[in-house]
């Protein structure tokens, strides 16, 4: 489907990214699985946001630092250039403003992180692009929905793209009160695009899988299926909103998972299994033994963050620090 601006550049959207991007409602969110396209749609809408409206300023929220280097910058360049317009960008304090010429002025598009909500306020924004929601700080969510309220525009607007990840404000706000409005099927994949209207009328959500978007390979759905047990596919695939009832390791089983011939081996290597979370900043110490996976050892610290992990490996396995050739894998999802 094509959107034709008012300087006469057309952009091809696939159906479901047109559904979500192009919709009468004014707050939108476009949940697909893991390579669904929609930071592709979401870039290429906020941009011809603000080349009809420039008087106003524009939003572009991302989640991490490495989110936005790696994958939101990026795209918006991508995105520009498509449309053949003069950029720029300006980044002060790690807050990159991308400058758009639209023939006659500057439109400016501001990137903020969610995780840093002061960075958000102080201005009013007619346009609101936020990318992967689901790993969002609440608290930025909704301080830019309180300030998506410029009247330069026709109507303040805001589009979320993100895989779901269950009964979170995504859900709140999209789902849970809505109703199915719509269903069609992609010919392609055999997949279902479902379109469900909020309660209020103003709020749409627009779910599709992954496989819905025609240039991811096969091979990708495929190693979404292996990567993933069937419940998480559903959600990482599938889009669905799956909630998995305070379980911890929903998938654990005690008879299977637990031996007693599991023990720590001081001549073996050590995998690290950390999450940021800073309360409490937890990690999981692990070793590989013939093919198996084996936790040794957990550490679970309320307060002191990472430097109290580490203090703490320290006292379990001395003299493991310093004494090893560490390799370090970030978080796939970029967001930490």
């Amino acid at each position: 489907m094509t959107a034709t601006l008012e300087n006469e550049i057309e952009l091809e959207f696939q159906p479901h990214q047109f559904d979500a991007m192009w919709a009468d409602a004014p707050y939108v969110c476009l949940a697909t699985g893991l390579g669904g396209g929609k930071t592709w749609a979401g870039a290429r809408w906020i941009l011809t946001r603000a080349i009809e409206f420039p008087d106003s300023l524009h939003l572009v929220t991302i989640n991490s630092l490495p989110q936005a280097q790696d994958v939101v910058v990026p795209e918006l360049d991508r995105a520009v250039e498509d449309l053949g317009l003069e950029f720029r960008w300006e980044s002060k304090r790690q807050r990159p403003n991308l400058y758009v010429y639209t023939g006659d002025r500057w439109a400016e598009v501001r990137v903020r992180s969610t995780w840093h909500p002061d960075s958000i306020r102080g201005p009013e924004y007619g346009s609101w692009w936020g990318d992967e929601v689901r790993d969002a700080g609440r608290e930025g969510l909704l301080v830019a929905m309180g300030r998506l309220r410029c009247k330069k525009v026709d109507v303040p607007r805001y589009r979320w793209t993100t895989t779901t990840n269950g009964h979170d404000l995504i859900w709140e706000r999209h789902k849970k009160e809505a109703t199915l409005e719509r269903t069609y099927t992609d010919e392609r994949s055999g997949k279902d695009v479902r379109i469900w209207r909020g309660k209020n009328q103003k709020r749409l959500l627009v779910q599709a899988a992954t496989d819905v978007n025609r240039f991811v390979h096969e091979d990708y759905t495929t190693l979404l299926e292996e990567n993933y047990d069937p419940e998480l596919a559903r959600q990482e695939r599938d889009a669905e909103f799956i909630t998995l009832g305070n379980l911890v390791y929903y998938a654990f089983n005690f008879a299977r998972n637990v031996s007693d011939s599991v023990r720590y081996d001081p001549a073996g290597g050590l995998i690290v299994a950390l999450d940021f979370n800073v309360e409490p900043c937890v990690a999981t110490i692990i070793q590989e033994v013939a093919g198996e996976t084996w936790v040794v050892g957990e550490i679970s610290m309320e307060g002191g963050g990472t430097s109290a992990v580490i203090a703490e490996f320290q006292r379990r396995f001395p003299g493991r620090i310093g004494n090893m050739a560490p390799v370090i894998y970030g978080d796939p999802s970029g967001t930490r």
